[in-house]
């Protein structure tokens, strides 16, 4: 069975942020916000591969609306969006469809993808760990490695090209703690962000932005994600859900005439309750060292062995993941089309990839956190890889 690509050219999370773009060029016709030329030609020197003549997957409630809040909730993926939606009365107005997220399906990698419009190859996060220069393993999230020289040298220019929202003038709404963190710079660039401290100053916030005539505000929101990874899709998920949804309903409350609120995530979420699986001995003896996350990892090895740990591994987990090698994983278009004008971003893969198919993760003891996870996410399977573009428009 051949890995899912994600869909760079049309419907994907990468192209969310250009899609609104468009259409408020349209509906606003020049007032407080650039031509439709301008946009045009923004995304077309952006690096975007969205083909901008084929914007029919864009929900209606995005292409009439003339101010658009963007909610990112991190972790909300369509199927468990789905499969709790009796509980979400406000969450359940909302129309639309559903979208691809990116490779892997990981918070840092998404997230850059939604504000850059760029796919991981061509934005060069291109995971929550992965190489930089021969050895070094970068943490994306926490924007360090165990590298005192690579750290000094992690200024965000230097790892990824992003232009965030394509240089338009976006009201920023996120929480305050993560404002001064390396990968917030990086991912949103130096645009000035409206900081909160309590979802209730979110909404506040959101209210005052959409007052001020703000043509695009984005919204960041983690809650949904860090409960799930700690309590799994239980009781608690359902209650952190039901929060969300009241938040929402608060939002909603906010727009006015003309505005739009539309929700997307970067992921959705897998209950894994095994212990991760300790990498096979005969394996493990040729891999120097491992990068990605627990349900998207790689192995690192040398050139000359290969073909022997690629043989290994499909003999051992072909079962579980999909195994498959940089290489193949680049050609496949799985990080993007025209990989080959980003070699260097190519060169932060691993050798091999165990991408994991079923309810498991593989095991790395440098990947470590503060806690066993019990959700996680990375892999192309749909629970992680569909989520959901929907919303609201005030009439």
């Amino acid at each position: 069975m051949s890995t899912p690509i994600p869909n760079y050219s049309g419907a994907c999370i990468s192209n969310v942020v250009p899609a609104i773009a468009l259409s408020l060029a349209k509906n606003r016709d020049g007032a407080g916000w650039p031509s439709l030329d301008y946009v045009s030609s923004k995304i077309q020197s952006s690096g975007s591969v969205m083909d901008i003549s084929d914007c029919n997957w864009v929900p209606k409630v995005v292409c009439e609306a003339n101010q658009v809040v963007l909610f990112v909730i991190d972790g909300l993926g369509a199927i468990q969006l789905e499969d709790h939606i009796a509980y979400l009365p406000n969450l359940s107005k909302l129309v639309g469809t559903t979208i691809t997220s990116v490779a892997p399906t990981t918070t840092a990698t998404a997230l850059m993808s939604i504000a850059s419009g760029l796919t991981p190859i061509a934005h060069g996060v291109v995971g929550y760990r992965m190489r930089l220069g021969e050895t070094h393993v970068f943490n994306s999230l926490l924007w360090r490695c165990n590298d005192a020289a690579t750290n000094r040298k992690a200024i965000p220019s230097r790892i990824t090209r992003n232009n965030p929202f394509l240089g338009l003038d976006v009201s920023i709404i996120s929480k305050t703690s993560y404002a001064d963190t390396g990968f917030t710079k990086a991912y949103l660039g130096e645009n000035p962000t409206n900081g909160f401290r309590f979802p209730s100053t979110m909404v506040a916030k959101v209210k005052a932005s959409l007052e001020a005539g703000e043509p695009l505000v984005y919204c960041y929101y983690e809650g949904v994600d860090s409960v799930a990874h700690e309590y799994g899709l239980s009781s608690y998920y359902v209650d952190e859900l039901r929060f969300l949804d009241y938040l929402i309903g608060e939002l909603l409350e906010t727009l006015t005439p003309g505005a739009s609120l539309v929700i997307t995530a970067d992921h959705g979420q897998v209950e894994v309750l095994d212990p991760p699986i300790v990498i096979d001995s005969d394996l493990d003896a040729l891999v120097k060292f491992k990068s990605g996350e627990g349900r998207f990892r790689w192995l690192h090895v040398e050139k000359n062995d290969l073909a022997k740990a690629l043989s290994i591994a499909h003999e051992k987990y072909d079962d579980i993941a999909w195994v498959i090698s940089r290489d193949e994983a680049l050609g496949s278009g799985m990080f993007g089309p025209n990989w080959s004008l980003s070699k260097t971003n190519g060169k932060r893969l691993g050798d091999i990839a165990l991408i994991a198919t079923k309810d498991i993760a593989f095991y790395d003891e440098a990947d470590r956190g503060p806690m066993e996870l019990v959700c996680r996410h990375g892999s192309l399977t749909d629970a992680e890889s569909i989520v959901p573009l929907i919303g609201f428009l005030k009439s």
